[in-house]
């Protein structure tokens, strides 16, 4: 079919400045929502030995991002039927904590959903055997891992487990 009346091209979104203050990776996007990360002095091509390996570390099984910010890395993973929250030391690899998000009771088969950083929480969205009870998101401290909140949903979800999307002061 044709197109007939004009396009509306909606202004661009504006990206931060290169700063060595913002170069966390809070969530599996980055937060401009651009697909571009905030980085410089990458390498255009690997040396022929490969990068450098700091660290090697086994948290579990899963398909979870792991997200970084104020030295951290989060990750979700799944391991003995129970589904983790894992926080490690960026620098090191080592286990800060680790939180029990679901347990046998889900059936989860895998992890899916990458958590979110905002500030001093970090939200995850546990595996449940296709969602057929609503979604379920829980919000941890970042410095220990305690729980803050735990909320559900009634709705059915098609998609496994989706990783949260924070816009403002409103989680999706």
């Amino acid at each position: 079919l044709l197109r007939t009346e004009p396009v509306t091209v909606p202004p661009s979104t504006p990206a931060r400045s290169v700063e060595a203050r913002n170069t966390d990776l809070e969530r599996f996007i980055p937060i401009d929502g651009n697909g571009v990360y905030n980085a410089t002095q990458l390498l255009r091509r690997w040396p022929a030995e490969g990068p450098a390996e700091r660290w090697r570390i086994t948290v579990g099984q899963g398909k979870s991002a792991v997200v970084e910010a104020e030295g951290r890395a989060f990750t979700a993973a799944l391991g003995n039927k129970q589904q983790w929250a894992v926080c490690l030391e960026a620098a090191s690899g080592k286990t800060l904590w680790r939180k029990l998000l679901a347990g046998e009771e889900a059936q989860a088969i895998e992890i899916i959903a990458s958590p979110v950083v905002d500030g001093d929480r970090v939200y995850f969205v546990p595996a449940r055997k296709a969602q057929e009870e609503g979604l379920t998101v829980v919000c941890l401290n970042a410095r220990d891992g305690s729980e803050i909140w735990r909320g559900q949903d009634e709705l059915e979800h098609a998609a496994s487990c989706p990783t949260p999307l924070i816009v403002g002061n409103l989680l999706y």
